[in-house]
């Protein structure tokens, strides 16, 4: 993602679906790579990891176990197309998590093209899946399906 290319690539797609400045646009761009700065190499273990810390007097404990859910959705707003889907998608598949995403049709293709440049960098694409549909069918399908946790980010209208 440091790539110029790459960069001016996301920036300038970015500037086609959103009435955003450049530099919006590259702030964007710049907070999603930090993301994937941050989270490479051990980092995810550590936010992954179980606790137990002793209590007030013997015997007491907390402990706290983490591990995936599972099958997760989100649902993506406008605004911010690349970095809050991106964030959400592989901050779920960091922590071992199925994601099925659904970002808002009009900048649908800012994930489109990133799950594909993310494909050419090594993700297995049966590991996200990834609807361009209505807001309607959408409904349906959280309706039916089991996702352990649905997140959901845009208007209480909307939602």
């Amino acid at each position: 993602m440091r790539k110029p290319e790459v960069e001016k690539f996301f920036v300038t797609l970015l500037q086609r679906v959103m009435p955003k400045s450049y530099t919006q646009c590259l702030g964007e761009y710049v907070v999603t790579r930090r993301f994937f700065e941050n989270f490479g190499g051990d980092n995810p273990r550590f936010f992954q990891q179980s606790f137990n810390v002793a209590g007030d007097y013997d015997g007491q404990a907390s402990t706290g176990y983490r591990w995936p859910f599972g099958n997760v959705a989100m649902i993506a707003p406008f605004n911010f197309p690349l970095e809050i889907p991106a964030l959400q998608v592989y901050g779920a598949l960091l922590t071992g998590n199925r994601p099925l995403l659904k970002c808002d049709r009009r900048v649908s293709i800012v994930m489109e093209q990133f799950l594909r440049f993310s494909q050419a960098c090594g993700l297995d694409l049966n590991d996200v899946n990834f609807l361009n549909c209505s807001n309607e069918e959408m409904e349906e399908i959280v309706k039916k399906a089991n996702f352990r946790v649905i997140q959901f980010t845009g208007s209480s209208k909307v939602a």
